[in-house]
């Protein structure tokens, strides 16, 4: 299954008549959330805490696994890409916190890669040389409570730049922009399934390393849930990831010392380490 995370209704629109989707009666008025068989979305609202608060709404009110695919996608900003361009994030940096986040690349899948800078506030000075925009860093960090890294991805489309700026972004426009690139939002989904179908094997927990790693501590439910994952986001650097140093005296320090792990790794990956 494929959950999309968006922030706008022009935005959701598309992908819900695309995928014919619909709503769920109790998700309430914060969160809409629609369906079909195969697709999920939520309408989170402007801004990265509402997307944060929206990426877990749909996690509990329709549970996920580890095989389900989450994007988020919405409208952008550059300095000079053109209007329309279509781009999936292989860093995502939370401009206030410095926190960033390093969604891995997709082998084969052909969309151009860039950084995207989540900012609380439109941009107009664009100083960095990424995408801006205002939800990424709370619904990347939300979802991979939820899945691997792979399966957490973000596509942005250009909608405005230093030539042409935020004044002429309209609905209908940012309607326009999703229904053209409805294929690509497609194409993305069928490879992150495909993914999962073809290496099943290397999406499982080792149990003996879980269970060494675990020992005699006491794991709440949703500390199993995020323990699971940490492990995943491990195994995809390192079939058989090295824990040691890890041997924390409560679980909420293991899981931070597997988090800080995942992190070095990652910046290792993408040469920043």
């Amino acid at each position: 299954m494929t959950r999309f995370v968006v922030a706008l209704r022009a935005e959701a629109t598309p992908l819900i008549q695309h995928y014919r989707m619909l709503p769920e009666e109790d998700s309430g008025r914060a969160f809409p959330i629609y369906r079909s068989q195969r697709q999920t979305l939520v309408i989170a609202g402007v801004g990265k805490i509402r997307a944060a608060a929206a990426t877990a709404v749909l996690a509990s009110k329709l549970p996920s696994n580890a095989s389900d695919a989450w994007i988020n996608i919405g409208i952008a900003g550059h300095r000079d890409r053109p209007l329309g361009e279509l781009v999936v994030a292989h860093t995502v940096t939370d401009h206030a916190s410095g926190k960033r986040y390093f969604p891995p690349r997709l082998g084969a899948f052909d969309l151009t890669s860039t950084a995207i800078r989540t900012v609380d506030r439109p941009e107009t000075e664009f100083e960095a040389d990424d995408v801006y925009e205002m939800e990424a860093s709370g619904f990347v960090e939300t979802a991979l409570r939820f899945a691997t890294g792979e399966l957490v991805q973000c596509l942005k489309i250009v909608s405005d730049n230093r030539s042409s700026g935020t004044a002429t972004i309209t609905r209908e426009s940012i309607h326009d922009l999703v229904v053209e690139h409805l294929g690509a939002v497609d194409a993305l989904s069928n490879h992150l399934e495909q993914m999962v179908k073809e290496a099943p094997a290397t999406r499982l927990v080792d149990a003996s390393v879980a269970e060494v790693i675990v020992g005699a501590r006491h794991f709440t439910t949703s500390q199993k849930r995020r323990l699971a994952t940490l492990l995943l986001r491990l195994q995809a650097f390192d079939p058989t990831p090295d824990t040691s140093g890890c041997d924390q005296k409560s679980a909420a320090e293991l899981l931070q010392c597997l988090e800080n792990r995942v992190h070095e790794l990652a910046l290792k990956q993408q040469g920043y380490a």
